[in-house]
């Protein structure tokens, strides 16, 4: 199928799902204003009347850009409870941390397959569905995933498809496969203006799909082969960046990227030239989760600060913040059109989908071979791509 084709069918899909969202949904839960409320984007806000005892605080663990000021400010003054977010890089990092200080944090917020490795290190306490009455609004599709088939311990609460970020006005052409950084015949046409997730799993894990091996092989050999491409894309001057990929692309600083649609939405509505396309290979997908350590102190307090935010207006405020989709559904009217329509609802076919998996030990290995890849000295690295070019780069296909 041709892309334009492609295009157009999505825009009707969504077309109809928005369609169906009116008649399923209204125009959202209506509620009374609470006498608190006095921001216009709240004034359906209704929360729970609930006195805590003074210096209560609330901690999580959780990954940075997600969280709007004015969610967390609002749940502290209407409750008098400090919220305390503590940001990581990576879900290696959140594992360490948990391990690190059991007792102190009552939230965290893993990627699917490291809710799969916590269980495994018992690490998790199982989520009371009584206390998180919002939670309505998550489909059983998106609660019962192979991380967590039976939705007992985690809940899923953004979600989102990895692809390419690209600046029109300096790639020619629809970027749709990992060939176009990690192919000898392209290797060198963006000279060090290209960045892949700073992720060993999610770098690692496109790379060996585009190598037509499982995004979760357990073969070192396989897993080798990959990183040896990453060697190679590293040494052309290419980066490797996640959390910061929109400044990185916004600054110049690259003018391609594998980023998160989430990430590409973000760009997009702070630049014109930013497009986002899924890859024609498998597309990688993810759903970051709430869990509930298994040594938190006040599990019925995670439990409430949880479900203000599945709250479908705090969670559609959350949404409009991050530019990630949120699950909740019930949250659909209250978040921004360019965020439902833009790359952040674009998600691949059952068919073509693939989630990271917890590979048990071998863990270790990936994050092995990515310290070898990233420890690789560029030959050369731009500072910026330049004002002008005289023509768009052109890349080819193997």
């Amino acid at each position: 199928m041709n892309r334009p084709a492609h295009a157009f069918a999505w825009l009707g899909w969504r077309g109809i799902w928005a369609c169906f969202a009116l008649i399923l949904f209204g125009c959202g839960p209506v509620y009374s204003p609470e006498e608190l409320n006095r921001a216009g984007q709240w004034t359906h806000l209704k929360l729970e009347k609930r006195t805590f005892p003074p210096g209560t605080v609330v901690r999580a663990l959780v990954w940075g850009r997600y969280f709007d000021e004015e969610v967390i400010q609002r749940f502290e003054d209407f409750y008098q409870i400090d919220v305390q977010l503590d940001t990581v890089m990576t879900n290696d990092e959140m594992l360490k941390i948990l391990e690190e200080k059991p007792g102190y944090y009552d939230l965290a917020m893993p990627t699917g397959y490291m809710v799969e490795t916590m269980r495994a290190r018992r690490l998790l306490t199982t989520l009371n569905p009584d206390l998180l009455p919002n939670a309505v609004g998550i489909p059983p599709t998106w609660r019962e995933l192979p991380f967590d088939p039976r939705a007992q311990l985690s809940l899923p609460y953004y979600y989102g498809a990895l692809g390419f970020g690209f600046d029109i006005a300096y790639v020619d052409g629809l970027p749709t496969s990992a060939s176009i950084v990690l192919s000898e015949k392209n290797a060198r046409l963006f000279e060090g203006m290209a960045a892949l997730p700073d992720d060993a799993r999610f770098a690692l894990g496109a790379t060996l799909v585009y190598l037509g091996y499982s995004a979760n092989s357990t073969n070192r050999d396989e897993i080798r082969e990959a990183a040896d491409l990453l060697k190679e894309f590293r040494r052309q001057g290419n980066i490797f960046e996640s959390d910061y990929i929109v400044d990185t692309m916004l600054e110049g600083k690259a003018s391609l990227a594998l980023m998160w649609s989430g990430d590409a939405t973000l760009a997009a509505s702070q630049m014109s030239n930013i497009r986002f396309l899924l890859p024609d290979e498998q597309v990688i997908t993810f759903f970051d989760c709430f869990v509930i350590p298994a040594t938190s102190q006040q599990p019925e307090l995670a439990h409430f600060f949880l479900n203000y935010l599945l709250e479908p207006t705090v969670a559609g405020q959350m949404s409009n913040y991050s530019h990630y989709m949120v699950t909740n559904l019930a949250a659909r009217p209250y978040v921004k059109r360019t965020i439902l329509n833009g790359p952040a609802a674009l998600m691949p076919p059952p068919q073509r989908t693939v989630m990271i998996e917890s590979v048990g030990e071998m863990e270790a290995f990936y994050e092995e071979v990515f310290a070898e890849v990233k420890a690789v000295e560029p030959v050369s690295r731009p500072a910026s791509y330049p004002p002008y070019l005289p023509r768009a780069l052109k890349y080819g296909r193997n």
